[in-house]
């Protein structure tokens, strides 16, 4: 084989060791809706490795415009403590709720009564972002 077609197919075999090295850590969201008020997410990684302990984050889908009054409803549903102090955004929408995977990289949530936004925060480039399902009358 002569010395161009071999440094061509060197550099061509590297290029798809580079490019399957680039895309083998692509986060995945699921996002299931129980139909008993309650949501069910799954969040993992292309190559296989686990997401547990990976934050999820439920946003408003409106920009924050300084009430809490949303996030403040559904913490006083499920039971959870107010935070003190600013109000937690995401770009630019109220973090409602925040919790994280389980070490099966699995979570069942509440869903607010507000039009919201599911997040799979795995870091810069590693997040995904789902419409949460509605709460429907007779979840109420």
């Amino acid at each position: 084989m002569n010395k161009k077609k071999l440094s061509i197919l060197i550099t061509l075999v590297f290029l798809i060791v580079v490019s399957q090295a680039a895309l083998a850590h692509t986060p995945i969201l699921y996002v299931e809706d129980y139909h008993d008020g309650t949501i069910y997410v799954q969040g993992g990684f292309s190559d296989g490795s686990s997401a547990s302990g990976t934050d999820i984050i439920l946003v408003t889908e409106q920009e924050f415009a300084g009430d809490t009054e949303a996030r403040d409803q559904y913490l006083d549903k499920i039971g959870a403590e107010k935070p003190a102090g600013e109000a937690e955004l995401f770009e630019e929408k109220l973090v409602i709720y925040r919790t994280q995977l389980d070490d099966f990289s699995e979570a069942v949530i509440e869903k607010p009564a507000v039009d919201y936004k599911v997040i799979f925060a795995a870091g810069p480039g590693h997040n995904v972002i789902e419409k949460g399902p509605k709460l429907t009358d007779s979840e109420l």
